[in-house]
């Protein structure tokens, strides 16, 4: 330590201890941003407003007017070494910048996509001109000529932040509308476009002469073909060598890096600026096997947490409010702020109105691209930086990213609310069937429901017994076993049809035999796997979101399910939902809609431990109750306690799930009535009469399944649900109806009873189904009465 230690009475965050202080300082910037960052989160605002309003707290503005902050915890000769550790934190931010940029997934929408960012170019190039030359006449400096603010001026005001408008579609649920869709595809190209253009103007700027000027940029334009056309080949193979492994190699990690810093080196030593090189390298980066979002998660964390809020922060050091001392320069600011909008914003909205797009969604476009976050602010630093633009210029133009930042989102949710969405996926190449949304929709409503109506019929046919469609949520790994196991169970062929022998032997009837057995043959279940993974504040994770088809082909949990479809036989369909843990609820009944399912298998974990357990819990809870309440399909709350894990019969112990079924029947679960006497039961095994003792199943040699039936909807599809278990042969039913008084005429349930008592008569269901009923008069105790 330079300066010497605290023992020795030294002052170890004194300007001449260099380390300790900056340790204090990005000690003091991260927990700062932290803290304004949560209050900001609930408001849906990007991160990046957190960052720029402390380092203005923090800056000259607020806390540096008092002498003893400035002097001692930001004191001017030390702000350097920040700026040049933030600037480290930067040129990977700005690889990640690139990286998050895949114009291959636009393909699509390219024409649509290039003339919104066309006209979301043009629109501020030509309202923000005249703008310019007003500033550079009151604000501007001799050593820039006129020409070149104005042209810095133009590509700052037509800048849109694709990163921030990505978190905005995340967090409204935009990604797959046509409004999401179109405004991330034009925001790439502007992006690109703008960083290209920003690197122009920093090239003229930074040189002493024309000449200086056109070599720059005639290197610039080399070093890009070299990226583009070698190092992406060497990136492409080396990715296709390390394909076969789980994880990335640490050897291509550091080349990866290694070439981050080369490029930028090269794009600096040429006079245009290291953050090009940077992004450049970002978007040449390949996407295939999820490559790009594996290497996004090895490296944002770090950048993101420690190193770009110091850049921003930094950035509102240097923001000094009050050089904004008179009502002309306010004035200034206000027609900025009007000239931006209104460049931006109707330039985009009249071409998406041009292009097919609803005035409402056209204007959410609009707004959309309005948007100019953390990438205005790196512009307004390389103007800074280069010398531009002025110090009050600087403040101005910084008020403006702000402001068009800060209204995005609440103009969103007011101008395009959920009603107005209308999701849709595009079709993948090649018709691949694991496209999001696009094959799971089925032609006719296929519910569970109907097979309860057809037990009350005097015969069943193959034909008449639907197939089932259920929609499986996959959360984590511990879902995932007892979940197989359950579609396992009713993943037989075997239908619950009448016995060959209740046709008779005539020719007519040999076809209507021949009818019956392809139908059986036919698949009664298919299945569509939506995995549901948590939305974070990270960049991977929306990238995960609009990279859907590369993130469904590498995701663990769906393919291993799809493996265990394959395997089965049974038609599966993988979906992905990334969304906040409040809003499963509604994307699992989303998906419901779109797939026409019958059944929804829904896990609960019971048994939750750990750290904030309290917490998911009642989430759980809420993600139940939203489901339950707004969906028209059954769904089955599966408590998992084992059921599809190891079990081990020597040691004396067995696993069992539990399921709790809902239908949008009955407004209200079924309780279970108090007993005040002792229950009696009696079992009806086909052809056996009544029994004084229930056959007993062992756990490790099949399965026993109880359903308790004391009436109503609900109840109904639980039997109904419960007798396709019965084509597995390892699997046991014993129905138990309980009834509370008797009624005078044939209500459902009781058709339903009857129904099923027929069924077991004429042997439809095998030999592996009893009846159990126990009944309460309401004036008498409990008596037993077997069903006959």
């Amino acid at each position: 330590m330079a300066g010497g230690t605290l023992f020795e009475g030294a002052n170890p965050i004194a300007p001449s201890n260099t380390l300790s202080l900056l340790i204090i300082q990005i000690l003091v910037v991260i927990t700062t941003t932290r803290l304004l960052s949560i209050p900001l989160q609930r408001l849906h605002q990007p991160r990046v407003i957190a960052e720029v309003l402390g380092g203005i707290v923090l800056g000259p503005s607020v806390l540096g007017n008092w002498d003893a902050w400035r002097t001692n915890v930001f004191p001017p000769a030390s702000l350097p070494y920040l700026k040049q550790f933030a600037d480290i934190g930067l040129i990977f931010f700005m690889f990640l910048i690139g990286l998050e940029l895949d114009l291959t997934t636009f393909k699509a929408n390219i024409k649509k996509s290039l003339t919104i960012a066309g006209s979301g170019l043009l629109g501020p190039f030509a309202v923000s001109a005249p703008v310019a030359y007003l500033l550079y006449s009151k604000y501007g400096t001799p050593d820039v000529s006129v020409g070149n603010f104005i042209l810095f001026i133009m590509v700052s005001m037509s800048i849109t932040a694709f990163p921030v408008l990505a978190r905005l579609l995340a967090d409204h649920n935009l990604f797959h509308t046509p409004v999401g869709i179109t405004a991330i595809s034009a925001a790439s190209i502007d992006d690109a476009v703008g960083w290209c253009l920003l690197a122009l103007v920093v090239a003229i700027v930074s040189a002493n002469s024309a000449l200086s000027a056109l070599w720059a940029f005639l290197c610039g334009v080399a070093w890009v073909l070299f990226m583009l056309f070698f190092v992406r080949k060497v990136l492409v193979r080396l990715v296709k060598l390390s394909a076969t492994h789980e994880t990335l190699s640490t050897n291509l990690i550091f080349f990866v890096y290694f070439m981050v810093l080369v490029s930028s080196w090269v794009t600096e030593a040429i006079g245009i600026h290291a953050i090009f090189g940077a992004f450049i390298l970002g978007l040449v980066v390949p996407h295939e096997d999820g490559f790009a979002i594996q290497l996004t998660e090895k490296t944002e964390d770090f950048i993101a947490i420690l190193l770009v809020p110091l850049y921003f922060a930094n950035s509102g050091l240097r923001t000094k409010i009050g050089l904004l001392n008179d009502g002309e320069a306010w004035g200034m600011v206000i027609l900025i702020i009007t000239c931006a909008c209104t460049g931006k914003i109707f330039g985009a909205t009249f071409a998406s109105r041009l292009l097919g797009l609803s005035w409402r969604e056209s204007w959410t476009v609009g707004f959309l691209m309005n948007t100019k976050g953390l990438v205005e602010l790196i512009v307004l630093n390389v103007g800074l930086d280069a010398k531009v633009i002025s110090e009050k210029v600087f403040v101005m133009m910084t008020i403006m990213a702000l402001v068009t930042t800060l209204m995005t989102s609440p103009v969103l949710t007011y101008l395009y609310p959920a009603k107005y969405h209308n999701h849709t996926t595009a079709p993948l190449e090649g018709g691949d069937d694991t496209s999001p949304r696009q094959h799971i929709r089925s032609k006719s409503t296929l519910s569970i429901m109907r097979e309860v109506e057809l037990l009350t019929t005097p015969k069943l046919s193959a034909d008449d017994i639907t197939s089932l469609k259920v929609l499986v949520c996959l959360f984590d790994q511990r879902s995932l076993p007892g979940s197989m196991s359950l579609i396992q169970m009713l993943s037989s062929s075997r239908k619950l049809s009448s016995a060959k022998q209740d046709i008779a032997d005539s020719k007519a009837d040999e076809e209507a035999l021949a009818k019956d057995e392809a139908a059986r043959s036919s698949p009664v279940l298919s299945v569509v796997a939506l995995r549901l993974m948590e939305m974070t504040d990270r960049t991977s994770a929306i990238m995960a979101q609009y990279e859907e088809h590369t993130t469904i082909l590498r995701d663990p949990l769906l393919n291993v399910f799809r493996t265990f479809a394959s395997l089965n036989k049974i038609p599966c369909y993988p979906a992905l939902a990334i969304r906040q843990p409040d809003l499963f609820g509604d994307e699992i009944v989303s998906h419901v809609r779109d797939a026409e399912a019958g059944l929804i298998l829904l896990p609960f974990d019971a048994k939750m431990e750990g750290e904030g357990w309290f917490e998911q819990h009642q989430l759980a809870k809420r993600q139940l109750s939203s489901v339950f309440s707004t969906s028209e399909a059954a769904v089955a709350a599966f408590i998992d306690n084992g059921f599809g894990g190891f079990q081990d019969s020597t040691l004396g112990t067995h696993h069992s799930g539990a399921a709790w079924l809902n239908s949008h029947h009955d407004g209200d679960s079924p309780s279970v009535p108090t007993a005040t006497a002792t229950e009696t039961l009696t079992t009806l095994e086909p052809g056996k009469g009544p029994l004084t003792k229930s056959p007993s199943v062992k756990i490790n040699k099949g399965t026993k399944i109880l359903v308790v039936f004391f009436g109503g909807a609900d109840d109904r599809t639980s039997v109904a649900l419960a007798l396709r278990f019965l084509a597995q042969s390892s699997v046991s039913i014993e129905i138990l109806r309980v009834k509370v008084g008797e009624s005078t005429t044939a209500t459902e349930d009781d058709k339903l009873w009857e129904g099923i008592r027929t069924g077991i008569e004429k042997k439809r269901f095998g030999k592996c189904l009893w009846m159990l009923i126990s009944q309460r008069k309401s004036s008498a105790p409990f008596s037993s009465k077997p069903l006959s």
